[in-house]
């Protein structure tokens, strides 16, 4: 989905700061993020603007044109945020370009073509941790966030093996626009452990145990995408640890009804304690979850409580 360009003449937030007085002394606690836009057009002097872009990248969108200078869009570009749409073409530098996508990876889209070299590009997927700056009321969401891997924006010519690894490496979500014959078995592996649910972009063949244990321990809740053959002791009790889900876990637990999965699982996570059926209750289970944290003691039933806490410490 292509992001919508803002201008100027799109925002409609009311200017109600008309001394630059003003100005500075709302800006005293919290500098300009949330002041600049409301200051009026005549006050926006090159000290303010300034100011202004080093405390929020994208007040450059409300700086006159004629002070952008490459000095407040330099500025600029070290904050995080989708700037460098709002730069002049004349200040679009190598520097300034490096700065900012590796403040704002995205932002590799409005590179200059003659600047997008392999290495420019290699510091802007290495840079790609999948989170971007987003304000409410400019739209989106997480979903369109997994969208927006820089690697997106990488000419075919750099799409090497090795910058796809270390796109997916950093973020999980750019295998999706890695070229179909250079995914590798590692190269999903690498995906999955660092975004659990890239797991959907894992091409069918690559999709192993090990794959699947990766992307459920780092996201657990991927879980119900893991096929009935690959759900292992393993895999489940990678999906017992990072899950606060009370069905998943009561359905983990249900499918093993093993004392030694059991055992591993309070070992592992105090709190399953609550959801294990009181008949696999023993004073050396209920012991063993209270040993993890003493929290899981409320979990224990009434009969062995005076025993598990003899036991304590």
């Amino acid at each position: 989905m292509e992001e919508m360009e803002i201008t100027e003449e799109t925002e409609v937030i009311e200017e109600t700061i008309t001394t630059e007085e003003e100005a500075w002394e709302e800006a005293k606690d919290f500098g300009m993020t949330g002041v600049f836009p409301r200051v009026a057009k005549k006050l926006r002097t090159e000290k303010l603007c300034l100011e202004a872009v080093r405390s929020l990248g994208l007040n450059l969108e409300y700086v006159p044109q004629e002070l952008r200078t490459e000095k407040i869009c330099l500025a600029a570009a070290k904050r995080r945020g989708p700037v460098l749409e709002h730069i002049p073409q004349e200040h679009r530098t190598a520097e300034l370009c490096l700065y900012a996508v590796q403040t704002y990876t995205p932002d590799l889209k409005q590179v200059p073509a003659e600047l997008k070299t392999a290495e420019l590009c290699l510091e802007a997927v290495k840079s790609d941790d999948g989170y971007y700056h987003r304000e409410p009321e400019r739209g989106g969401s997480f979903e369109d966030d997994k969208k927006k891997a820089a690697l997106q924006y990488v000419p075919d010519e750099h799409k090497t093996h090795d910058l796809c690894l270390a796109a997916v490496t950093s973020n999980g979500y750019a295998l999706q626009y890695v070229p179909a014959n250079m995914i590798t078995q590692n190269m999903c592996l690498a995906a999955v452990t660092s975004k659990g649910d890239a797991l959907k972009y894992v091409p069918d063949e690559f999709k192993t145990s090990e794959v699947y244990h990766a992307a459920v321990k780092k996201s657990s809740w991927v879980f119900d995408q893991v096929p009935e053959e690959f759900i292992t002791e393993e895999v489940s009790l990678a999906a017992l640890e990072g899950s606060y889900d009370k069905e998943k876990i009561k359905t983990i637990l249900d499918k093993f009804k093993s004392r030694e999965f059991i055992l591993k699982a309070v070992k592992q996570k105090s709190s399953v304690l609550e959801h294990v059926l009181d008949e696999y209750k023993t004073a050396e289970l209920c012991r063993a979850a209270v040993k993890a944290s003493g929290v899981a003691f409320q979990y224990v039933p009434e009969h062995l409580k005076a025993e598990v806490e003899a036991h304590k410490g």
